[in-house]
């Protein structure tokens, strides 16, 4: 692949207007006079007022270098604003002015970012890194228990807040420029991750009644993050809907424009976690569903992440049972990521190599890379330990969207889209989900791929106040279904343990499919 599919740029919901979080506001302020006796405060209050309309703050820091700037500047000078507070962050002299902005996607396992002038909304780099985190555990329930030891918070904290900053430095120089020409930042993530970062303890999200310390967290200086920005650039995180139903989702409903349709849709996060909302224009409801790390490798002895050497792309020849593969960067082959995962399963399935329950219809494993073609030298397998824990991850999947859909009265065959966003949405082949029942099984035009939908959605908040009434709207809309406490979850989810469920009937494209291969061999 030429580019990282986290970077990958995601379904915009359409054009909005350019008001972005933070602006420059150039001002040529009234000369004083002994009939305008007016403070200094004051004088450059009333010309931004002019300016731009609006209840402004004008804070200490600022107002102690006001005078001298307006003086040596023949009263002229430019105000940074933070729109939505009201707070002027900054005062400069006049003339052309660097004013960047960070879009980032927190994600539990990477984190991406884009730099965006917010003068024009221009895109002017992209980038990603695996989140420092990682050290610490690859999961969220990890991470929770290292934040309850003596100085595990402030550990995962300042290791989330390095992540972004190098990010930051990074985008910024290649840009020509330095991070604190960031003057804004915009930042999604689940609620964990954001929990994380601010230096909130998250113990209470993992307990009964499972409650973040806040849910809708105020935008916060980038020096108290340690970013190395600029030091008073507002660092907003966005709100989240429950514990387990973050503000990368909130972001990716955004991108998506689901919330604008009067059809009922699905959206789908499937990465570290999974997360869906369905609904349209009239209403949401969000869910959680405990997709843990599979779908990045991590529920297998041979899994890994996306990265160079993970075969990402797999089929079973159904009459030789010969593998061909294709690894990250062509290298040679290390692990399964989670699209090679779906994949193998789903081929092992066609290819009759193992039955709807999992369980081999002969011997113990499968070979799915022989050992000399391995970066290591052992040979890449799947057996029956991986495939029954993975069926559990799928069919917890399955068993969200099956109770999401049974409380509002529809059916699967009822969406008029599915959005897929996450790592889903950004290498999985759709119709090997359907083979294997992690999705519904609908006409493949229904299905739209988002790319990294959190980002995008980021990036959107970041330039448009539209936007950022909109995810306030939305976030007013969704009704959180906390599956924990949903009679009927078990059900559904032993249902789904099998390929691809328990109900054949629900999947006729794969039951065409299986003797279509079987008739093949």
């Amino acid at each position: 692949m030429s580019e990282d599919p986290i970077l990958s740029e995601g379904r915009s919901a359409g054009a909005l207007p350019l008001e972005p979080l933070v602006c420059a506001v150039t001002l040529e302020l009234d000369r004083p006079s002994l009939s305008d006796n007016r403070g200094d405060r004051e004088r450059f209050l009333d010309a931004l007022d002019r300016a731009l309309p609006g209840r402004w703050r004008l804070p200490l820091a600022v107002l102690r270098r006001l005078g001298g700037l307006l003086r040596a500047q023949d009263w002229r000078a430019v105000a940074l604003v933070h729109r939505d507070s009201g707070l002027v962050l900054d005062v400069r002299p006049p003339g052309p002015q660097r004013v960047w902005g960070l879009a980032v996607d927190l994600g539990t396992t990477t984190v991406a970012a884009q730099l965006v002038d917010l003068t024009d909304g221009k895109v002017l780099g992209r980038a990603s890194s695996l989140n420092e985190q990682i050290a610490r555990g690859d999961d969220l329930l990890t991470r929770i228990a290292w934040a309850d030891r003596e100085g595990g918070l402030e550990d995962l904290s300042r290791r989330a807040a390095c992540s972004i900053g190098n990010l930051a430095n990074r985008l910024a120089t290649t840009a020509g420029g330095t991070p604190a020409d960031i003057c804004a930042a915009v930042v999604a993530g689940n609620t964990v991750m954001t929990q994380l970062l601010l230096g909130l303890d998250p113990a209470a999200i993992s307990r009964e009644p499972y409650l973040p310390a806040a849910n809708a967290p105020e935008p916060v200086a980038a020096a108290e993050l340690r970013l190395g920005l600029f030091p008073r650039a507002p660092v907003w995180c966005l709100p989240n809907v429950g514990s387990f139903v973050g503000g990368d989702v909130l972001a990716g409903v955004l991108s998506s424009g689901m919330h604008r349709e009067e059809a009922v849709s699905l959206f789908v996060d499937v990465g570290t976690n999974g997360e869906l909302v369905l609904g349209g224009a009239d209403w949401l409801v969000a869910a959680a569903g405990a997709a843990g790390p599979a779908f990045e490798g991590g529920v297998v002895k041979h899994g890994m992440r996306a990265a160079p050497g993970a075969v990402e792309h797999l089929t079973i020849d159904p009459a030789t049972r010969r593998v061909s593969y294709r690894t990250l960067g062509g290298e040679p082959a290390r692990g399964l990521c989670g699209s090679g995962l779906i994949d193998a399963v789903a081929e092992l399935f066609l290819s009759g190599v193992v039955d709807r329950t999992g369980r081999f219809r002969e011997g113990e494993e499968f070979v799915l890379v022989n050992a000399d073609q391995t970066a290591d030298g052992r040979a890449i397998t799947l057996d029956e330990t991986d495939l029954r824990n993975f069926l559990r991850t799928k069919a917890g999947m399955h068993a969200a969207v099956e109770l999401a859909l049974a409380r509002v009265g529809l059916a699967a065959a009822d969406l008029a889209h599915v959005y897929l966003a996450g790592a889903i949405a950004n290498y999985v082949d759709v119709a090997q989900a359907v083979n294997i029942g992690l999705l519904p099984d609908l006409p493949p035009g229904r299905f739209v791929p988002l790319g990294n939908a959190s980002l995008e959605g980021a990036r959107l908040a970041l330039v448009s106040r539209r936007a950022r009434r909109e995810l306030a709207d939305i976030r007013g809309r969704v009704s959180y279904l906390e599956l924990n406490a949903e009679a009927g979850f078990m059900e559904l989810f032993s249902a789904a343990l099998f390929l691809p469920h328990t109900d054949e009937g629900r999947f006729p494209s794969v039951r065409e499919r299986l003797a279509a291969r079987r008739g093949a061999s």
